[in-house]
């Protein structure tokens, strides 16, 4: 089995996605709450729980980095200097770089049932740095 024409990739406002409630089936999310505030989290994962069908699946893949901090090998000494810099400057705008930790009550807030979380660690050698 294929999923050619039975997949569709879609950008728009996560609080506010141009689709029928309860139209899919699978809804994804990757390395995206991580940037939002608290109250824009809540409406965009409460928006992708509208729109899945009963059954659906969402899956939300972000960052803990108060579970494993970021650590490139072989060091870049530019991300190391400017590493911490850019997390201070998410912080200020209301994003979350431990938002991993909290995505398990985040789902089951939204109504999601039978939310499970998993750790994973990715390395640098993994993500191509």
């Amino acid at each position: 089995r294929t999923l050619a024409g039975r997949c569709r990739v879609l950008t728009a406002p996560a609080a506010a996605l141009p689709l029928r409630a309860q139209s899919m089936a699978l809804a994804v999310v990757r390395y995206t709450l991580q940037h939002m505030g608290p109250h824009d989290r809540r409406e965009a994962v409460c928006e992708m729980a509208r729109v899945l069908s009963p059954g659906g699946v969402l899956v939300a893949i972000d960052v803990d980095d108060s579970a494993l901090p970021l650590r490139v090998h072989p060091p870049i000494p530019l991300l190391a200097l400017l590493g911490p810099h850019l997390e201070a400057l998410q912080a200020a705008r209301g994003g979350d770089r431990a938002v991993g930790r909290r995505l398990g009550p985040l789902l089951a807030a939204a109504g999601l049932e039978r939310v499970r979380t998993r750790v994973a660690h990715v390395s640098s050698r993994k993500v191509g740095l």
